[in-house]
């Protein structure tokens, strides 16, 4: 990869014996590939675990008490993985992320589908 730097080009990373390197000479130590690995992949994909699960701040959430989408009714899981959203401090899960839009287009409607189900349940 070829980067301008100050009206010149300079190499970023060189092949020196088939190893990559930020030098021409000198190939890049096993130490410093897992540090590049800690830094472009395990940290990102750290934080998107974190942001995915459950925050320390969810604890007064009113979980979802459904095993469907309050959208399409379909199976939760039926799609894939469901989405979870916390909306006025209510937990809400849904079949697809498409779902999602469409509760935001509305969500006081789907609110009421949903206070009916739980009454219903009960």
């Amino acid at each position: 990869m070829r980067v301008p730097l100050d009206d010149r080009e300079t190499d970023l990373f060189h092949v020196h014996r088939g190893a990559l390197s930020t030098h021409p000479h000198r190939p890049l130590t096993p130490c410093t590939m897992k540090l590049l690995h800690s830094l472009f992949v395990a940290v990102p994909l750290a934080l998107l675990v974190a942001c995915a699960s459950p925050a320390a701040g969810d604890t007064d959430v009113v979980p979802y008490p459904l095993e469907d989408c309050l959208v399409m009714d379909a199976s939760l899981g039926s799609m894939g993985d469901p989405v979870r959203i916390v909306y006025e401090g209510r937990e809400i899960k849904f079949c697809c992320e498409p779902c999602v839009d469409e509760f935001y287009a509305d969500p006081a409607g789907y609110l009421v589908k949903l206070d009916a189900a739980i009454a219903a349940q009960d």
